[in-house]
């Protein structure tokens, strides 16, 4: 063999190699770039479905008084939010005299899958168990 057969045969494999890597170079670049936007994707859509649910559960807790008549009167609720969302004490918006008897129920307004959190299973194992009490504080 001739030495210019051989430099010819070491320059082709060297742009062959050098073809072939700048190829796979872009073409791996462009996976890994439409994988990266694939993934930044779905992250943000689990972020938005996220933030709806919780919108969608603060726009539910406001408008349940007004929207369902299981506890009564509107105006028997008061909105207290933190660690439960409302008090209502029903019939106490009918007060037309002493003799009337209420009764007091804590409710908290999930909707969806929403479970409740530590603060509020306390609060329904102490309203359950009666561990609920009266007092008068005067200044």
């Amino acid at each position: 063999m001739t030495s210019g057969f051989i430099i010819g045969l070491m320059l082709g494999s060297i742009i062959i190699s050098a073809v072939s890597g700048a190829t796979f170079y872009f073409l791996f670049k462009n996976y890994i770039r439409r994988w990266k936007e694939k993934e930044l994707s779905k992250e943000v859509d689990r972020a938005l479905n996220a933030q709806r649910s919780i919108v969608k559960g603060q726009i539910s807790e406001e408008l349940f008084p007004m929207v369902s008549r299981r506890f009564g009167d509107v105006a028997d609720f008061r909105f207290v939010g933190d660690p439960i969302d409302y008090v209502v004490f029903q019939g106490l918006s009918e007060q037309s005299d002493a003799n009337i008897k209420i009764n007091i129920k804590f409710v908290e307004v999930k909707t969806g899958s929403a479970r409740l959190n530590l603060s509020e299973k306390l609060v329904k194992d102490a309203v359950e168990n009666k561990r609920v009490s009266w007092e008068e504080v005067r200044l």
